[in-house]
């Protein structure tokens, strides 16, 4: 028989289960991370895109 009290038991499940949920909220907040960036990366290529066009509608007039 297991002579750990069962005290002790429960303390390493919520252990364990409080790294997983840890680990889940890292990946989770990793993840809206590089989608923030990803949106920024495109709305600063779009408004790239509007200054080239903008410009390029003042050097044909």
């Amino acid at each position: 028989m297991d002579s750990t009290p069962t005290m002790v038991k429960i303390k390493m499940k919520d252990s364990k289960r409080s790294k997983r949920i840890s680990q889940t909220l890292k990946k989770k907040s990793v993840r809206k991370l590089r989608a923030k960036k990803i949106t920024r990366r495109k709305q600063q290529s779009d408004d790239l895109e509007e200054l080239v066009l903008t410009w390029n509608e003042d050097l044909c007039e």
